[in-house]
């Protein structure tokens, strides 16, 4: 597994969640439109770790879907299944929102 890698996109992951912590509550809608992206760029470094995990793992299916890596990861034992769920989740409400 490419731990660099997956070492910079916890950095980027961990500044998107501080952004996101400083504007909870806002309702300032500029700035609900910067949390939005925030989100969706947190959503999406967690889908591209995801698959950096299950693409080390050469023993891992292939994944058809996005939220499929999230199964594969429960599978392997890397995430509980309540995570894995929330991530689908995550992951249905930004395509409705795309």
């Amino acid at each position: 597994m490419n731990v660099e890698l997956i070492g910079k996109k916890l950095e980027t992951l961990g500044r998107c969640i501080s952004r996101l912590e400083q504007r909870k509550g806002t309702m300032n809608p500029e700035l609900q439109d910067v949390i939005a992206l925030d989100l969706e760029e947190g959503l999406q470094i967690c889908i591209d770790m995801a698959s950096t995990i299950i693409l080390s793992d050469h023993s891992a299916p292939s994944p058809t879907s996005m939220p499929e890596r999230f199964d594969i990861l429960t599978m392997k034992k890397v995430l509980t299944p309540e995570l894995a769920e929330g991530m689908k989740r995550s992951i249905e409400l930004r395509n409705i929102f795309l």
